[in-house]
């Protein structure tokens, strides 16, 4: 079938975004950056988050959960779960310099009972204290890169895929 468009940017292209521009008015190092990871739905998280954090053979482990995964993706590909977080602060200070080091905290285990948006909100006043955090950690880490770009940036569009104008 043709593809379709939406104001005029092919779907394909807005399928799976990976860069971001944001623009920020009063910036704060208590502005942050959150990522949110899912995974194909699975039953518990204890359960799937288990052989993420278990210490034995990551060969034998890697093979088991690959083949699981395959598995379950043939009949419920479609649905999803959560599965980790992270969060990372965009600013050093109020005058808006960017903290370019594009690593994220640690990725926690998200618990069912903690998914909506004020729980989340509600760990990342405790972040700069992570020794009040008793929050289980999943092995691995997640980069970005952040970077100022000029303002005369063409080919953008808004979360609502219209295009700005410059």
């Amino acid at each position: 079938s043709p593809e379709s468009y939406i104001h005029g940017i092919a779907e394909s292209q807005l399928r799976y975004i990976q860069q971001g521009i944001f623009s920020v008015t009063n910036p704060h190092p208590e502005i942050f950056l959150v990522a949110r990871i899912e995974k194909v739905l699975q039953g518990n998280i204890t359960h799937c988050a288990e052989p993420y954090i278990k210490n034995s053979d990551p060969v034998k482990t890697a093979q088991k959960v690959h083949r699981t995964a395959k598995q379950v993706c043939s009949r419920l590909g479609q649905y999803r779960m959560p599965f980790a977080w992270a969060a990372r602060p965009i600013f050093k200070d109020t005058q808006g310099s960017l903290d370019l080091d594009g690593r994220f905290s640690p990725l926690y285990k998200q618990d069912s009972s903690k998914l909506s948006s004020e729980d989340i909100l509600k760990l990342l006043s405790e972040y700069k204290k992570p020794e009040k955090t008793k929050l289980q950690i999943i092995p691995g880490q997640l980069n970005i890169t952040v970077e100022c770009v000029p303002v005369d940036l063409s080919n953008c569009i808004t979360s609502s895929y219209v295009p700005l104008k410059p």
